[in-house]
């Protein structure tokens, strides 16, 4: 099995005593992040390969004997002195020593740092007291000139420097406000907190030295006040003579300036007006890098160093970077915005990446359903945005990926939205930090792969007192409900999340409620009457829960419920009177109620879905119901009601689902020839009733929806979308629940009432029905020659095929298109059918499957005609994916013409009485998604049917491996499962699901004659190639080296001569290999898979020799002898090997034997078996 490619993100050789050179070939580490070589005895040059590590964040070379210069660009230019530290050989930035200025890089321009030893011994303390009184008197100084003058003249001096003394004090963003200011340092003093990011204009507007280096300086880096540099902004044209700031008084004192440049402080006596230099260095900044400095066209020098910035742009990508896009990551959507993330563009402008307009940090991220798919590291460079407001990954797919403890550390987040993204395991409790958080949204597709530790549930609750939503859809939270919910909760949503225990008043008295889900768990006891203030409350959903009593009546009064869910539980009593005008959803069943049917539920004009089934409602449905114009589902079923129908239901224009199944309805359905009667229906039961009179034919011609085959459009569309509509319904004989229910399930079910007449032929109309059930009534007439004999079963009024009763041959069907049509040799029905069977069977209703599974262990024999399936309505075999007839009695042809299905995948026919040759069609297309296809034991003759081989476009390619398993028909597996008996690695195998990526050929146990196609070997994707048992001619074709992730060959039992081609030792996923009783000679092929063979999928083939046969290959082969499993003496005779006592035995019991069959022979007066065989026998002699 192919496995994933190695990454390797870290290497640590450091410690020990390795020599030698670093190798160059380390750059093919591409995703490298940390790279320690430190404290050995490495010497050389550093390889410039390494400048191409671009995930690079940690280098440490230091303490060895590297020399030369230290190579330039990209992560290089980010290393600091101590990465190199301790060679004595090493030149170039950042350490001191030059590389002799060949390194192409302007000095007025180059970023220089200083070590931390070289700052402490350029201050001594006897300076630092000198400097502060200097300082104290000159700030007191300053103060009285500003208060004595109101902004004297000395204040418009171009040159401010107060560094290197002791100032403590935040920043003064008022000497952006001295006009003439072009140089200001305020290095080395004691200055903190963030520097103002004032929006005003011209501030500092000629400065062009500022250096606040060696502070405490925090926060964002002061976007706004790069935007006011603007004598930085500009390029000054060099006019030959040197200009210097504060030119005008440079005779009267010397401006002298300290800047740190080349690691060095340096005394600049005069500053010129060229010389622009920036430098914050040494202190607390974070955040990024803003992009507008690079309007700073004028800038020579520029100092970021010993901060915390981060490159957002660089964390975003090596994140995009860590996963791959697939298509399928999730089955919900798929948005690749990632994709057109670019390097060269301002991150900020990337689709899904929102960044704040003054600081210009990530603010909000929101990837979901990108495709993302892989391992989430927990220390992902994610969380380096520390910045991040709101988080969006749901609906990609992590692995089963732990929830990182660093989601706690992005404490600005105030929505958190890890739904469907695959994560798995505990949900830490540093998520409980995030005290600024607004709406936390954690669940998985899988029950309970997340959990939630019922300490940090309650700590979680505690700690984030600010949420609105929290939604932790199936986690396994296994606790009592805690009392500590936040009071702006607006929307809580824990269903399936294993909570048990008395449900607590406290929940409903959250004022701010507006969604509370507390389905689908333990939950006991009656809901608490003492309720008031939910006035807000729009979605109330406590099904699937153990609660008992009445509904309480604040529930009734609720003045904004929209959604009322209390599905299965066992609540008694009777339904008040709803105050809510705005209800759309009304769902009780599966309760204890009882009395009739609410009057205020059938004023409300809203009202979408009202399933009142499965309790004690008794009366009449009341013709009121028909005012309720916007109904899209009416479920009554399971209870008590009686009397007639009201004939309006048919006029509820967006009617979809009407189910009044097991009541107590009688009464003849009227006939009425109104047109646009139930528009909309797909889903129809009116079982278990007294229904009485003909089926209502004009019932069925208005049934527009049935008539049209919804198109499969690969998503699944339910009737009510969001809403879990519960419907039960009868199929196979059993009730089944339906928590949603398919746009494409059509049914109608009028079983087991009073019916009688013909089933009208209108039905046959209904070409997009599902199921149809018309059992147990007292319908007579002609069938449908689509269906078995189960279907109708009971009606004792019915006869004609495949009813045993005959119709005389005038029902009007042609007999070659009769879908059923017994052998010559079963000619008796009564063969065919068994009244234990037909007792047994007679509850089975009569049904058709919209996806046509046809599988059956039948001995009945049937024709695999076209015109039969045609007949059947072709175009919804069109939409077929998987057609299993195998293991019947089918006697025909082969049926080339369900090549022309688009969409077919799997084809069984094996076991069955097909024979004749595979017509050689050229038709493009013919069978092209196949996957599977099963044609084993039959009677199939002549050639392998080359065109079909290359019409098998799907085998053409090799399935990639997403990392999600992807079933064949899938989009039908809600509703059952697609069972499938194959031939594989020489076992009968019962596959319940399909994957897409096994694609199998079985042709075995035919008449195929001629050679093996080299075509085969384009169908790259085959796992499984079985033509055993045919009589196949030719050489094994070395085009099947191109198969390469083939696991099984059977090629056994032919007449394939040759050798075995050497190519096939390339196939190292083979694992069943059978070439035995065939005409092979040569040696046997060696090497990788074929090592593992045994003698068994060799043997019959007298002209084969080498490992694992006993036959030597001469020693020519370069197998040494000692290697060989069975070698005999040279002495020993292989008469040696028989033993006469065991001849004489077997003599004794064949002679014993054969007197006694001459004994039967003479006794039984010659029987006409050895008559026959005697007579051919003279022929023969003669």
């Amino acid at each position: 099995m192919a496995t994933a490619p190695v990454r390797v993100v870290t290497l640590n050789l450091s410690h020990n005593g390795l020599e030698g050179v670093i190798p160059a070939s380390l750059h093919q580490l591409s995703v490298l992040e940390s790279l320690d070589l430190s404290s050995n005895k490495i010497g050389g040059e550093i390889p410039q390969q390494l400048a191409s590590l671009t995930f690079l964040a940690i280098l440490n070379l230091s303490h060895n004997h590297l020399l030369g210069c230290i190579p330039k660009g990209k992560q290089f230019d980010t290393f600091e002195n101590s990465s190199y530290q301790g060679n004595d050989g090493l030149h170039g930035l950042p350490l001191s020593k030059d590389c002799g200025g060949d390194d192409g890089v302007p000095q007025a321009t180059t970023l220089v740092e200083l070590d931390d030893e070289e700052e402490e011994n350029l201050i001594s303390w006897q300076e630092v007291f000198m400097g502060f009184g200097c300082g104290l008197v000159i700030g007191l100084s300053i103060i009285y000139i500003m208060l004595s003058t109101h902004y004297p003249d000395c204040f418009l001096h171009p040159f401010l420097d107060l560094g290197n003394n002791e100032l403590n004090d935040t920043f003064p963003s008022w000497l952006g406000g001295l006009p003439d200011l072009k140089i200001l340092s305020l290095r080395s003093n004691k200055l903190h907190g963030p520097t103002s990011d004032s929006r005003t204009d011209n501030l500092f507007a000629k400065i062009r030295v500022i250096d606040f280096s060696s502070n405490g300086f925090s926060g964002n880096l002061p976007v706004s006040l790069f935007e006011n540099f603007q004598a930085l902004k500009k390029i000054g044209e060099n006019s030959g003579t040197r200009e210097y700031i504060a030119g005008d008084y440079s005779g009267n004192y010397a401006n002298i300036l300290i800047v740190t440049t080349k690691g060095l402080d340096q005394e600049l006596p005069r500053v010129l007006t060229t010389y622009m230099i920036i430098d914050l260095s040494r202190n607390r900044f974070v955040g990024h890098i803003a992009s507008i400095i690079g309007d700073l066209v004028e800038l020579r020098m520029l100092n970021l160093s010993h901060n915390g910035l981060e490159d957002q742009a660089h964390a975003l990508l090596q994140f995009r970077h860590m996963f791959t896009i697939n298509l399928n990551a999730s089955h919900y959507c798929y948005h690749p915005i990632t994709l057109s993330w670019n390097k060269s563009t301002d991150c900020c402008s990337w689709n899904g990446v929102h960044c704040d307009e003054t600081t210009g940090q990530v603010i909000e991220l929101d990837l979901s359903c990108c495709g993302l798919q892989g391992k989430f590291h927990s220390n992902s460079s994610l969380f380096q945005l520390s910045s991040l407001k709101r988080l969006d990954l749901s609906y990609n797919y992590f692995s089963g990926s732990l929830i990182s403890p660093k989601f706690g550390e992005l404490s600005s987040l105030t929505h958190l939205y890890l739904e469907y993204s695959g994560f798995t395991g505990l949900i830490p409790a540093e998520i409980s930090h995030l005290s600024k958080l607004y709406s936390l949204r954690i669940w998985s597709d899988d029950p309970y792969v997340l959990r939630l530790d019922p300490y940090n549930f309650e700590l979680l609750l505690k700690n984030l007192t600010q949420l609105r939503y929290l939604k932790l859809d199936s986690v396994n939270i296994s606790s009592t409900i805690p009392l500590n919910f936040s009071s702006y909760l607006t929307i809580l949503r824990l269903p399936r999340t294993q909570l048990r225990g008395v449900l607590p008043e406290r929940v409903f008295h959250l004022s701010n409620l507006k969604y509370l889900d507390l389905s689908s768990n333990s939950l006991t006891g009656p809901i608490s009457s003492n309720v008031s203030g939910l006035q807000n409350l729009k979605y109330l959903d406590l099904s699937s829960n153990y609660l008992n009593g009445t509904i309480p009546s604040w529930i009734f009064s609720l003045p904004s419920l929209i959604y009322l869910e209390l599905t299965n539980n066992s609540f008694r009593g009777k339904i008040q009177e709803f105050k809510s005008k705005t209800l759309a959803v009304v769902s009780v069943n599966q309760n204890q109620l009882q009395g009739p049917i609410p009057k205020s539920l059938l004023d409300k004009q809203d009202l979408q879905f009202l399933t009142l089934s499965q309790n004690n409602f008794s009366g009449q449905i009341p013709s009121a119901v028909c005012n309720l114009k916007t109904l899209i589902m009416l479920d009554l079923g399971s209870n008590n009601l009686n009397g007639t129908i009201p004939q309006c239901l048919g006029e509820m224009s967006d009617l979809e689902i009407l189910s009044l199944r097991s009541n107590k309805l009688h009464g003849p359905i009227s006939d009425s020839r109104t047109d646009n009667l139930f528009p909309k229906i797909g889903v129809i039961d009116l079982s278990s009733n007294g229904f009485s009179g003909n089926l209502p034919v004009s019932l069925f011609e208005n049934f527009q929806a049935i008539k049209k085959i919804g198109e499969n459009s690969g998503t699944r569309e339910y009737i009510a979308g969001d809403y879990a509509n519960i419907l039960i319904v009868t199929t196979k004989g059993l009730d089944q629940e339906l928590p949603l229910v398919l746009t494409t399930y059509t049914i109608i079910d009028l079983s087991r009432n009073r019916f009688e007449g013909h089933i009208p032929s209108i039905i046959g109309d209904l070409v997009g029905l599902c199921m149809l059930n018309l059992s147990y009534n007292g319908l007579e007439g002609k069938q449908f020659d689509t269906f078995e004999n189960s279907s109708y079963q009971g009606n004792d009024g019915l006869r004609g095929l495949p009813l045993s009763k005959d119709c005389g041959g005038d029902d009007g069907v042609p007999q070659p298109t009769t879908p059923v049509e017994l052998d010559d040799d079963k000619e008796e029905e009564g063969d065919l059918i068994s009244w234990q069977v037909v007792l047994m069977g007679f509850g089975c209703g009569l049904w058709t499957d919209c996806f046509s599974r046809l599988q059956s262990e039948n001995t009945d024999s049937a024709r695999l005609g076209k015109q039969s399936f045609e007949r059947n309505n072709p175009t919804m075999f069109r939409r077929l994916e998987f057609l299993d007839l195998g293991n019947n009695e089918l006697n025909d042809t082969f049926p080339s013409w369900l090549g022309g299905l688009p969409d077919l995948q799997i084809l069984s026919l094996g076991s069955n009485k097909l024979h004749g040759p595979i017509k050689d069609s050229r038709t493009n297309n013919s069978f092209a998604q196949i996957r599977v296809i099963d044609l084993s034991s039959k009677g199939f003759s002549g050639d392998l049917p080359v065109s079909l081989f290359e019409n098998f476009q799907a085998m053409k390619i090799i399935g990639e491996n997403s990392g999600t398993r992807e079933y064949i028909a899938d989009y039908y597996s809600v509703y059952y499962t697609n069972t499938l008996i194959v031939t594989t690695k020489g076992w009968d195998r019962e596959f319940f699901h399909f994957l897409t990526t096994n694609i199998i050929i079985n042709f075995s146990r035919n008449r195929f004659e001629g050679y093996v196609s080299s075509i085969i070997g384009d169908l790259v994707g085959l796992r499984a190639l079985n033509l055993s048992h045919n009589g196949l001619e030719g050489v094994t074709p070395t085009s099947l080296q191109r198969l390469s992730v083939l696991e099984s060959l059977d090629l056994s039992s032919n007449k394939i001569g040759g050798e075995i081609p050497q190519q096939l030792a390339s196939l190292t996923f083979l694992a069943v290999l059978n070439l035995s009783q065939n005409h092979l000679v040569g040696y046997i092929t060696k090497g990788k898979q074929f090592n593992t063979f045994e003698n068994s999928s060799y043997q019959g083939n007298d002209g084969l020799r080498g490992l694992p046969l006993s036959k030597d290959c001469g020693g020519d082969d370069g197998v040494p002898q000692a290697e060989t499993p069975v070698e005999l003496d040279d002495e020993e005779e292989e008469g040696d090997l028989i033993s006469w006592q065991e001849v004489l035995m077997g003599f004794g019991c064949g002679l014993v034997i054969g007197l006694s069959i001459i004994y039967i022979m003479l006794s039984t007066h010659y029987p006409v078996w050895f008559s026959r065989m005697v007579d051919s026998s003279l022929i023969c002699r003669r």
